[in-house]
């Protein structure tokens, strides 16, 4: 019997020999199921559509002292708040005429660690800003949203002049709101033109124009 070499036999039984499966690693699988288990857990979102209803019903009642109780009592349950709901604490701050704490939350949403602000955000201070014609602000963060160095980069927008334009009718600054067409005038000329909201604006000018001189007349 001719004995083959050991080189010669292991080449036979290379070649009649079944390859092997490579089965997955023991760790593979946890691995996965670690990853999947995170992002369901991110997935999970808490809901806060009920609490967002019920600062619009306080705001209505100008219960403000109640809406910054059971935001604070949220941001302790869930480590914190979206920008709605702070946009809508916001809303009610401008509604019950408290602008000083509109701006500390703004500036609270803007912070690391905030939950953001937007250009609703923005619209909402401006709007503020202007009932409580604290106007030289108003201008001040027009500026800076301008410039791009506002929190938040948001863009400037016709939305934004529009409605610090109804603060400044509203509040009676009819020479501070031709100031802010003449400058801005532009920007909205180039989303369209003059809309059906810049007449509306106008009609009030008149008629408020027209009930200060019948008051002057009567007295």
């Amino acid at each position: 019997m001719v004995s083959l070499p050991l080189s010669s036999k292991m080449y036979r039984i290379s070649e009649t020999s079944t390859p092997l499966r490579l089965l997955p690693s023991s760790c593979a699988v946890p691995t996965r199921r670690r990853y999947l288990s995170r992002a369901n857990h991110y997935s999970k979102r808490v809901n806060l559509k009920p609490l967002t209803s019920r600062i619009v019903l306080l705001t209505r009642r100008r219960q403000l002292d109640q809406i910054v109780e059971e935001v604070e009592a949220a941001k302790r349950r869930y480590g914190r708040v979206n920008t709605i709901v702070m946009n809508s604490v916001l809303e009610a701050c401008v509604h019950c005429g408290d602008v000083d704490l509109a701006l500390r939350m703004f500036h609270e949403m803007g912070e690391p660690g905030g939950c953001g602000v937007d250009s609703i955000t923005y619209a909402i201070i401006l709007k503020g800003l202007g009932k409580a014609r604290r106007i030289d602000e108003a201008f001040q963060i027009m500026e800076s949203t301008e410039q791009g160095t506002a929190v938040g980069n948001p863009k400037l927008s016709s939305s934004l002049v529009y409605g610090l334009l109804d603060s400044l009718i509203n509040a009676g600054d009819l020479r501070r709101a031709n100031g802010l067409l003449a400058r801005y005038g532009t920007l909205l000329l180039e989303h369209g033109g003059p809309s059906i909201l810049i007449y509306n604006l106008l009609m009030k000018v008149l008629w408020l124009r027209e009930t200060s001189s019948c008051f002057c007349h009567c007295q």
